[in-house]
């Protein structure tokens, strides 16, 4: 199953990558940029801290204002939710499959 189809089966409204405006772009960009830096716990993935951006400021260079810092938080809660919606429906998947394996098996005996 595709991440898109994954997101729809959620109720997750996919991102319109195509409709971002240019100036839109750049805080995408920051974004994925920050992401690739993002930690997991055993649960799925970390919010990204404030020190990690801290970091990637001092590295990048970028200036980015308090409101663009609160986009990218905002960005960041949305990705969470979202993998959150996803891994849930997996598991309930993943729960669906054994169910089905584990009747199987007892037609069998």
């Amino acid at each position: 199953m595709s991440k898109r189809q994954r997101l729809d089966r959620a109720g997750v409204a996919a991102p319109q990558i195509e409709r971002l405006e240019p100036e839109d772009w750049q805080i995408y960009n920051w974004f994925a940029d920050l992401n690739k830096a993002r930690q997991s716990g055993m649960n799925g993935p970390l919010p990204i801290p404030y020190t990690e951006m801290q970091a990637w400021l001092l590295l990048t260079r970028e200036t980015v204002s308090s409101a663009q810092i609160t986009l990218l938080r905002d960005m960041d809660e949305a990705y969470l939710i979202a993998h959150a919606k996803i891994r849930d429906e997996q598991e309930r998947e993943r729960e669906a499959r054994e169910k089905a394996l584990e009747e199987a098996k007892n037609l069998l005996r």
